[in-house]
């Protein structure tokens, strides 16, 4: 019980409520993005693309907020400012009438993440003890995830009633916007500011540090697109054909749900397990299970559901454990560049993999695209013990 009340403190708490507003809204566009690119002409190269390039345009953007939050020793105005530019470029989506808007609206919503995550993440790690941290990140993924499982459902309700897909988007900007309030409520304690040359303080990163982060932009490189999983969803289960209209559709969302509730389930496990037995043993596990499921996308008449319920179970492996093992491995007064540089890292990672997946799914197959993505994803994970050799990281302050 002590370990629980020390991670869940007020802030971790009200960044994970803001977090489960802003994936309500977001998860009730990322599902039905494959059919609505389908509709205005676009293919799945255009897809990987549009993900990929909104994801790396703004890969910089992320490291420099980072720093910039541990300069001025406040991440409060950063995490609001991220969260409102995300809501109101969800509301733009709602507009798009070529898929070229589409992309105008995906990047200003990855600006707005790439502006609030290393801050929030950052104070995330502030607000929690080190022996804590693990639990602290486990239980904001829990929560955001959660909005992933409610964001599916509501869409759906919406689409059965017959609203257009347009109109779900611009719904979807009302809980953006109650995520963007509740930041507001945030508590923060001014840090004493000192300035910082960034490439200096870039250079001075641990070395662990920076060979992890060579390893991560490994595995995001062959971690395919959520658009791009569920298209293959569709596709396996239904055909090419019915994924051109909204016959695929609920096909698609239940699929996603199963994922998503498999993944907000076994998050904060993943994250208290993290504290008990270290992050690199649960990253590397994650690492693992992703690389053997999306390879195993690749083979038709496998169970769909088995393999969107293996996938959840891959990714709460990773997701929290890897946050909380780049603050353990980075110093106390830069956590914000050092998560700043993992998610741009990331971020501009996912460019190749859209692009990647995209060109061999057009050029080659959609099962050649899988196995290059899985290939990666295992790559990583042979990696991970080079990148750090021991299996605990040691827990700064």
């Amino acid at each position: 019980m002590k370990s629980w009340r020390q991670a869940l403190t007020y802030n971790v708490i009200i960044l994970s409520l803001a977090s489960l507003l802003n994936d309500v809204s977001s998860e009730m566009i990322i599902p039905l993005l494959p059919f609505f690119f389908l509709s205005l002409q676009a293919n799945v190269l255009v897809i990987g693309l549009v993900e990929g390039v909104a994801e790396a345009v703004v890969s910089g953007v992320r490291v420099l907020s980072g720093h910039r939050s541990d300069e001025t020793g406040l991440r409060k105005r950063f995490i609001s400012a991220g969260y409102g530019l995300s809501a109101a470029a969800k509301g733009l989506l709602a507009f798009a009438t070529v898929w070229p808007h589409i992309l105008a609206a995906r990047v200003g919503d990855r600006l707005g993440k790439g502006v609030r995550d290393p801050s929030r993440d950052a104070l995330i790690a502030d607000s929690a003890p080190p022996e804590s941290r693990g639990t602290a990140f486990g239980f904001h993924r829990a929560m955001d995830t959660t909005g992933a499982v409610i964001g599916p459902i509501v869409a759906f309700a919406f689409i059965a009633a017959g609203v257009a897909v347009n109109t779900v988007f611009l719904v979807a900007a009302i809980p953006a916007i109650g995520a963007f309030a509740i930041t507001l409520l945030v508590r923060e304690r001014r840090r004493a500011p000192e300035r910082r040359p960034l490439f200096g303080s870039l250079a001075s990163l641990p070395a662990p540090l920076r060979r992890y982060l060579v390893v991560a932009a490994l595995f995001s490189t062959g971690n395919m697109a959520v658009s791009l999983v569920l298209l293959r969803g569709c596709t396996l289960s239904l055909g090419a054909n019915a994924c051109d209209t909204v016959e695929g559709i609920p096909l698609t969302i239940a699929l996603y749900v199963a994922f998503n509730v498999v993944y907000a389930i076994l998050s904060l496990a993943a994250g208290r397990l993290s504290d008990r037995v270290g992050r690199r043993p649960m990253v590397l596990a994650g690492y693992a299970a992703v690389g053997m499921v999306l390879a195993l996308f690749a083979v038709t008449g496998l169970p769909l559901l088995v393999l969107f319920l293996l996938l959840g179970v891959g990714y709460a492996l990773v997701d929290g454990s890897q946050r909380a093992l780049v603050v353990d491995l980075a110093p106390a007064e830069r956590k914000g560049l050092s998560l700043g540089t993992y998610h741009g890292i990331s971020a501009a990672t996912r460019l190749a993999s859209g692009i990647l997946a995209g060109a061999l799914w057009v050029a080659v197959s959609p099962e050649a695209a899988f196995f290059a993505g899985g290939a990666l994803a295992l790559s990583a994970a042979a990696l991970l013990p080079w990148a750090l050799p021991t299996t605990r990281t040691p827990l700064p302050t």
